[in-house]
């Protein structure tokens, strides 16, 4: 993915520098509650099977979660 776009936008916006992202040490959910009270609103859940000439089967699954 975006394989030879990184020189590309290089020198397009030359004024404009990589963000250096902080390092996630510890992503586990604590409280399973959180989540629970975080997606019992409205949530949904996509899965998208489209075709694709890049992949060998044919085929390009995506899938999708939704809070609203």
């Amino acid at each position: 993915m975006n394989v030879g776009q990184l020189k590309v936008l290089k020198t397009a916006y030359l004024d404009i520098f990589l963000a250096i992202r902080p390092e996630v040490v510890d992503n586990n959910i604590k409280d399973p509650n959180w989540l629970v009270d975080f997606t019992k609103g409205e949530t949904c859940f996509f899965i998208y099977v489209t075709g694709s000439f890049t992949c060998k089967l044919g085929k390009t699954v995506r899938l999708k979660f939704q809070i609203i």
